[in-house]
């Protein structure tokens, strides 16, 4: 990987592209924690649409400038105020760009991560869609998974008692953003950025929910050869 001041706009042949700086340092921290870190680079796009540009960019870029193992982590919220759902949407819109170059793609994406061989002269893709690739949600739910289930339930009520009582004015589809920022709220030092919280471990990353990912992120970038099925 390159140096920490540019590691969130690598090039590497393994490159995992991500929404934006807070997905990228947490998602390295997590990977740092289990020491998987050296495997891939981290491109953050600066919102889902730059992410997902980025993705389709690589695509159709000359077979020589594809990197050889490309993976890609997306919110499965869309935040865009539609009722439709964003995992199947948020789904739809990677899958759709694989379609199109012939890639063997699921219906679905898989509980554990999806990981998906390439047609040749194209990378082996992975994606994960926070939380867990099955509920709708963003990097602030799967942390909250990463915490006691009383200490989360409790940020959560918290957070919506403020704003029942008129104290808070998040919109309803930040509030996952609200409750993880509550919760820190309460650690030492309190307000850590969520990359920092994870390194100082106010996450635990030995949660199933974390050895869930780190072992899709393995899979994708350890093992040339295995498919997660």
């Amino acid at each position: 990987m390159t140096t920490a001041s540019h590691y969130c706009k690598d090039d590497a042949d393994c490159l995992l592209i991500v929404e934006g700086k807070d997905d990228c340092h947490c998602i390295y921290q997590v990977a740092a924690q289990s020491g998987c870190q050296t495997l891939f680079g981290l491109w953050e796009g600066g919102s889902d649409e730059g992410a997902l540009n980025r993705f389709g960019g690589l695509l159709i870029a000359p077979a020589s400038q594809r990197p050889r193992i490309l993976g890609i982590v997306l919110d499965s919220a869309i935040l865009d105020g539609s009722v439709s759902s964003g995992l199947a949407r948020r789904w739809a819109q990677i899958r759709d760009r694989l379609l199109n170059f012939n890639f063997k793609v699921p219906e679905q994406p898989f509980p554990g991560g999806t990981i998906i061989q390439g047609p040749d002269g194209f990378p082996k893709i992975g994606i994960w869609l926070m939380p867990d690739n099955q509920t709708e949600g963003m990097l602030e739910d799967f942390l909250m998974r990463l915490v006691p289930r009383s200490a989360a339930d409790y940020a959560k009520a918290c957070v919506r008692k403020a704003k029942d009582q008129g104290h808070g004015n998040y919109k309803e589809c930040h509030e996952a953003k609200a409750v993880a920022h509550t919760y820190l709220a309460w650690q030492d030092e309190p307000g850590k950025p969520l990359g920092l919280a994870i390194k100082s471990r106010q996450f635990d990353t030995n949660s199933q929910y974390a050895v869930d990912f780190v072992a899709w992120l393995r899979s994708l970038f350890d093992a040339p050869n295995q498919a997660s099925t």
